[in-house]
């Protein structure tokens, strides 16, 4: 722990010179002053990590020598330590454990225990103690009254906001346009008492305070607007969530010098960034802004009150002079240049001590992979499960060089190409964005997503049309989030055209629809959904699911040629395409043709259709009479026959006949994925229990390869070569399931229970990372739930809420 810090405070330090010489000669690019000093605070706060591939392992290893503690290193383990202190003590007096007194044989008598020196005193035992335990106890200690301190300021000043009162019609508005003007949601806005400045309240919800005096909350003309301006750039750059990066730092690092001057940088770049943003909003106040903000700065030098948030002005007025320098005299910009911070974000990362080579390994377990390596199907799962945490953290490189790796063996993978677009856009290479945006547009993965992402892309390439058509694209397969497509600054190039404003107008009415849809109750009359289902397949022609709902409403409303149409556009959407097929041909039969709905029910066998209840559809009871339906009725009802064959067989116990029936399904119902990967997997099962472990190998490689899910069928790889007693395979193919997100614990326990494969610590190891997965299963469900209720409640509001509010202040009604 001490090597990390001492290590972390050379290269932080190193850094700070660095980016104080920098500052000094770019004071026109606060923003940029600013990312570099957080680079700097991440030096020095970033958490200990492997150090095996560190280009500065070699200065570690030097730093720990002269402190003198190489034990503390990873990998120092009992070598490190004196032999003679290993040796054991002839004179110790051995122990009998079961009965927990010295063993008859060891010499010892009563007398000698009598005789025993007498347990040292509590204040010896202090006094005895090593540097570094007192150390570590002033430390906790310190941390324990700041982390008090910290709480009880904060429960302090959320008191003062429940008292807080509600902003007036007026300076919500003027809050409303400016956020607008900024491209973020508008924050609540409340006006408080005692206070000089405003500022924006961290912790919780973003919240902007405005102060009041004399019962008037402050105003400062024209200054007004870009005052607001400069808290809300502070929500827009997000320093809201740096301020809380730096109370836990502060916890922690309470102790350090360097901390405090890193954060007394971050803070104050912070102000000259937001100052930029507001003059960029508003270039013609610049004065004005200047005087509102002395203004402030007076009233908060003599408020009752000390703000703790994010604030225009503060009690220390030492470089107040450089903002208002900086505000009258300078042309700033207000963003970073993105070259010059990834420049610097890399060669942070090459110092730090966790920077690693092209291997990359799982701390928790995770399976090894190079760029040379080939690639099994297991292999390619547990890629694309790496990729993409990598891919969550941060780490883009690796991520994209894994999802690289993983479009050599699966070209048609959408995940790959959809991280892969996304990274292409952060890396400006717009042209090789769309290219594998196409690609997850192709494989069906979000095709909607997939559509927005083209149309920022192209936006961002400059080319107008091309973006306006893939938002077309987006919203046409259900894409609806609205907050999104008016707060991306990948759109700003198309944002003011006629164009962009009608497909917001369609987005919006998109989610209107969707919130209205699930409100409905299970009671609620058909009339009512088919009338907002045929509003909604009025927008989104490519969304499959909305398609399929309306062509369902509009069969049974007797509306048979509309219903075929929205059953074709589901069809072209590519959602459940054999059942679209059906469909029309019910829609075709109902209207009385008969050659068109046998087309489209051989359309819809071919495709593998299983439905053993198509003799008895009333819907095409008009062919009945012709010889062809009663054969297409037996193919399509001869996947149901199999899989009741095979279902008997595997229940009793009759394995080859259960593989040649699975055999059949392959051969006569090709397009029914679905039901072969079940049925292999099935199968393997009680191929394992059997003890033919080949066989089940595979059918598992089988159900793999036919989309059944990669975690649960490495899980019964595993079991299969536990049960042939191959521990080594069991413990790789264990490893891999647990990777690709396995998460029946009880499964787990169950199987090394009945084959102990490993050591005990693999086994704990391996129970652990299991019941890790499964609260995060169980998170992660909870979580999902909830966030569709929230998206539900937002998509209420459209209408009646906030969004009506915000159109009439623009119109200056009081809503």
């Amino acid at each position: 722990m001490t090597t990390w810090l001492l290590w972390n405070t050379v290269v932080a330090s190193a850094l700070a010179l660095i980016v104080g010489l920098i500052c000094r000669f770019n004071a026109g690019r606060p923003a940029l002053c600013h990312s570099l000093w957080l680079l700097v605070f991440v030096a020095l706060v970033a958490p200990p990590v492997p150090l095996e591939f560190a280009p500065g392992a070699a200065l570690r290893d030097s730093l720990a020598s002269w402190s003198g503690l190489a034990a503390e290193l990873p990998g120092d383990d009992l070598a490190a330590l004196d032999a003679a202190a290993l040796a054991p003590d002839a004179s110790a007096v051995e122990w009998d454990a079961a009965a927990g007194r010295p063993a008859p044989d060891s010499g010892a008598t009563v007398f000698g225990l009598l005789s025993a020196p007498a347990a040292p005193s509590l204040l010896d035992r202090l006094a005895s103690l090593p540097r570094g335990t007192w150390l570590a106890l002033a430390w906790a200690l310190g941390t324990l009254w700041v982390l008090a301190s910290q709480c009880t300021r904060i429960r302090a000043f959320q008191g003062s906001l429940a008292r807080c009162e509600l902003a007036d019609p007026s300076l919500t508005r003027s809050v409303c346009a400016v956020a607008f003007r900024l491209g973020i949601t508008p924050p609540d806005v409340s006006v408080m008492r005692g206070v000089g400045s405003p500022s924006v309240w961290c912790f919780g919800r973003a919240r902007l305070l405005w102060p009041c005096a004399d019962g008037a909350a402050l105003a400062s003309a024209r200054g007004d607007p870009a005052l607001i301006a400069h808290e809300l750039a502070h929500i827009a750059r997000r320093d809201h969530w740096v301020a809380r990066a730096e109370v836990l730092a502060m916890v922690l690092l309470w102790w350090h010098p360097l901390f405090w001057v890193v954060r007394r940088q971050v803070h104050d770049y912070s102000e000259l960034s937001c100052d930029a943003w507001a003059l960029w909003a508003y270039p013609a106040d610049r004065r004005a802004y200047a005087e509102a903000l002395i203004d402030a700065q007076e009233q908060t030098v003599t408020a009752p009150l000390t703000l703790h948030g994010l604030c225009a002005t503060g009690r220390d007025v030492k470089d107040f002079k450089r903002r208002l320098s900086m505000i009258m005299s300078r042309n700033v910009s207000r963003r970073a240049p993105r070259t010059a911070v990834a420049l610097a974000v890399l060669a942070t990362a090459l110092v730090l001590p966790g920077f690693s080579g092209e291997t990359y390994d799982e701390s928790s377990g995770g399976a090894a992979w190079s760029e040379g390596a080939e690639l099994g199907l297991v292999d390619g799962h547990v890629l694309a499960t790496q990729a993409e945490q990598l891919f969550k953290r941060g780490e883009y490189e690796r991520s994209a060089r894994a999802f690289s790796k993983l479009l050599s063996v699966d070209p048609d993978n959408g995940l790959a190409h959809a991280r892969l677009g996304y990274m292409a856009i952060m890396a400006g290479e717009y042209a090789i964005a769309v290219e594998h945006l196409e690609g997850q547009l192709a494989a069906g993965h979000r095709p909607d997503v997939a559509a927005y992402n083209i149309a920022c892309a192209q936006a961002l390439s400059g080319h107008t049309d091309e973006a306006l058509s893939a938002l077309g694209q987006a919203v046409k397969r259900g894409f609806r989030d609205l907050e999104l497509m008016g707060s991306d600054s990948d759109l700003d190039t198309i944002r003011h055209t006629a164009d962009f404003a009608r497909l917001a107008d369609a987005a919006a009415r998109c989610a209107e629809l969707h919130a209205k849809l699930d409100d409905l109750g299970m009671f609620s009359s058909e009339s009512d959904k088919l009338a907002l289902y045929e509003a909604l397949g009025a927008i989104t022609k490519l969304d499959g699911e909305a398609q399929h709902q309306l062509g369902l409403l509009l069969l049974k409303q007797g509306r048979q040629a509309d219903a075929e149409k929205a059953f074709r556009s589901q069809a072209k959407a590519g959602y459940l395409v054999a059942n679209a097929h059906y469909n029309v041909a019910c829609a075709r039969a109902l209207l009385g043709d008969g050659e068109g709905a046998f087309a489209a029910l051989e359309q819809s066998a071919k495709l593998g259709m299983n439905y053993a209840a198509a003799s008895e559809d009333s819907d095409l009871s008009s062919l009945h009479a012709d010889p062809r339906f009663a054969k297409l009725v037996q193919r399509l009802a001869a996947p149901a026959a199999r899989k009741q064959r095979f279902s008997e067989a595997l229940k009793q116990g009759d394995l080859d006949t259960a593989t040649l029936v699975l055999e059949e399904m392959s051969v006569s119902d090709p397009a029914a994925a679905k039901l072969h990967a079940w049925a292999s997997f099935a199968l393997a099962e009680s191929l394992t229990d059997a003890g033919r472990t080949q066989d089940a190998l595979g059918q598992l490689g089988a159900a793999i390869e036919a989309g059944y899910r990669a975690d649960a069928v490495v899980f019964e790889m595993a079991r299969a070569y536990a049960y042939a007693d191959q521990e080594a395979d069991a413990l790789e193919h264990l490893d891999h399931a647990l990777t690709l997100g396995f998460a029946d614990d009880e499964a787990l326990a169950e199987l090394l229970e009945a084959r102990p494969v490993g050591s005990e610590q693999d086994r704990l190891e391996l129970l652990v990372r299991a019941e890790q997965a499964a609260e995060r299963a169980d998170k992660e469900g909870a979580y999902k739930s909830k966030q569709k209720a929230k998206d539900k409640e937002k998509s209420k509001d459209k209408e009646g809420g906030a969004w009506a509010k915000a159109k009439a202040w623009f119109s200056g009604e009081d809503a």
